[in-house]
């Protein structure tokens, strides 16, 4: 399970530190080193560092070889330690010194209870029967499965942490993957989907609440880029069981009539290069003339 040893090499102490990869962080200035000596797999493994001042971390002592543990919060100052949440199986760090975690994880259903601390509060439930979630600052995103005839059907939620009461609110069910602008206002999302997740609507919906608009349809993927104005789209091939044609949208533009591509019959692995969603890179596995590829966006 180990790939090899970290070394740190203090020229004050003028001596190395082994230490197993995968068990440290750095702080985010990079001043300080948090580290777990006698690493054993999943034992007090964590997100470590959020903001120098705090670390968590997933304990699984008391169920060892356990999918599930103890989560941790602890103050870096004091060594003090806080019981977060028991059985949890995912959990990271949102704004605000928001933690966040599925608890109560059931592995069978394959779902747990979404729960979050506050800084220097204590854990408050979201929403039971959560499959998984993002966060993007103080808004989160989760999938619930609600039930249906026996069944259950997979629902998309939000959440704002920001607002003084937290008051969940549903987006559409049938979800198969999701995105937020970098300000956090606007949802866009992949949905309603004709016999899977290859073909499916993007939509778009204000966080805050109000009716979706479809941006396209025949969807099978989407790339928003990092400064939030364009969107990469995939679209099946005709004819193919796994390429997909691309084209590229404005993100807060009317609904184009028609799609135009860019490049067809590549693999869905296609992304954005930069910032500002102005080049893609592209691979493409079709004999003779494959390779990766990158393209320069109008």
């Amino acid at each position: 399970m180990l790939a090899g040893d970290l070394w740190l090499d203090d020229r004050k102490a003028g001596s190395g530190v082994s230490v197993q990869e995968g068990a440290y962080a750095f702080s985010p200035r990079g001043s300080d080193l948090a580290f777990l000596a006698r690493w054993r797999f999943r034992e007090e493994e964590g997100e470590l560092w959020v903001d120098g001042r705090e670390l968590a971390l997933l304990s699984t002592g008391k169920q060892p070889g356990e999918a599930t543990g103890d989560l941790h919060r602890l103050t870096r100052s004091s060594g003090a330690s806080h019981l977060v949440a028991t059985r949890v199986a995912d959990w990271r760090w949102g704004g605000a010194g928001d933690l966040l975690c599925l608890a109560r994880y059931d592995v069978r259903a394959r779902a747990g209870t979404l729960s979050v601390a506050t800084a220097g509060g204590t854990a408050a439930e979201i929403a039971a029967k959560v499959q998984s979630f993002s966060v993007s600052g103080r808004r989160v995103l989760y999938l619930v499965q609600a039930p249906e005839k026996g069944d259950f059907k997979l629902e998309l939620w939000g959440v704002d942490l920001s607002t003084s009461r937290l008051q969940p609110r549903r987006f559409d069910e049938g979800v198969y993957g999701w995105a937020l602008s970098p300000d956090g206002a606007t949802l866009y999302y992949k949905a309603r989907c004709a016999g899977g997740p290859r073909s499916c609507s993007l939509l778009r919906a204000p966080f805050a609440g109000g009716a979706p608009e479809m941006l396209a349809a025949n969807v099978s993927g989407f790339d928003l880029s990092r400064d939030g104005r364009r969107i990469l789209l995939q679209q099946p091939h005709h004819g193919a069981a796994r390429a997909v044609d691309l084209a590229v949208l404005s993100a807060d533009g009317a609904a184009p009539g028609r799609v135009k591509s860019l490049v067809e019959e590549v693999d869905p692995s296609s992304r954005f290069a930069d910032d500002e969603g102005k080049r893609v890179v592209y691979a493409i596995v079709a004999a003779a003339k494959g390779g990766v590829f990158l393209a320069d966006v109008p």
